[in-house]
């Protein structure tokens, strides 16, 4: 299996005089359910899907309750999770409080050699007939 992909023409907004241009766009091939995705965890392991997914569940919990308290949390050889804020801008230090918060976000940040394997993956050119 592979990545599938379209081409698409783009013009340069900042150059209407220039000419379209060809781009590869990833095309997504389908969904993978939470279900799918611990089936095919527990295959070639003694470990059943319910297993898994208890471990997944606790696991989750575990991320969500360290990001809360402040801390990054990096999974090996995958890449680390964090979060970020935005605020609105204040005059003054003591003006800036968590009255001022926009948001919070959650970041990822992949190791690199998760960027690595990603580049390695194979390519197909998607045709709506169904044929690579």
């Amino acid at each position: 299996m592979s990545l599938l992909y379209v081409v698409k023409a783009k013009r340069n907004p900042q150059n209407a005089a220039a000419g379209e241009k060809y781009y590869l766009q990833s095309k997504i091939r389908g969904h993978k359910s939470h279900k799918a995705m611990l089936n095919a965890a527990s295959k070639n392991t003694t470990i059943n899907p319910k297993e898994i997914d208890v471990a997944v569940s606790v696991w989750l919990d575990a991320l969500k309750s360290a990001l809360a308290d402040g801390f990054s949390v990096e999974v090996e050889g995958f890449g680390t999770f964090s979060t970020s804020i935005k605020s609105e801008g204040s005059a003054s230090e003591s003006e800036a409080t968590p009255a001022k918060l926009k948001s919070i976000s959650l970041a990822f940040r992949p190791k690199p050699e998760m960027y690595y394997e990603v580049n390695k993956f194979t390519m197909e050119k998607y045709t709506p007939d169904g044929t690579l």
